[in-house]
């Protein structure tokens, strides 16, 4: 199944300009059709929905479009993509400009985790793998 640029923002609850900026910008590659040519659609997959749903997690967490392309590049979340209630727990390093991450079927952490809780990012990727999975 495909997916325009409209059913993947009413989908994900992305803005169409959103979707057509992570697109232009390569961060997502639509898996279906480029929709290269005048008049052409692009043609987004269920695993771009997924991508654009965790895009939409780490802008709610008011990330700028370079922090969120250093976070794609570092997880690989398609390995993710079906995996039943996997969490991944996202933190900014203070002493240095990267982030920390760590995966978990059961969210449990670590005390080094714990003592960054109120600056740290949970994703529940299960959530947002259920809701590309009913699209």
């Amino acid at each position: 199944m495909s997916y325009t640029k409209k059913q993947v923002s009413e989908i994900i609850g992305l803005s169409m300009r959103a979707i057509q900026y992570y697109t232009e910008r390569t961060l997502i590659t639509p898996e279906i059709d480029l929709g290269e040519g005048k008049g052409q659609n692009r043609k987004y997959s269920k695993k771009n929905l997924f991508e654009f749903g965790i895009i939409k997690a780490l802008s709610e967490y008011g990330m700028a479009f370079a922090q969120v392309k250093t976070i794609f590049e570092m997880i690989d979340f398609a390995r993710y993509y079906g995996v039943e209630n996997p969490f991944i727990v996202i933190y900014k390093v203070e002493s240095g400009s990267g982030f920390v991450y760590q995966w978990s079927k059961d969210l449990e952490l670590d005390k080094h985790y714990k003592a960054a809780a109120e600056s740290m990012l949970i994703i529940n990727m299960g959530k947002i793998f259920a809701k590309v999975k009913r699209a």
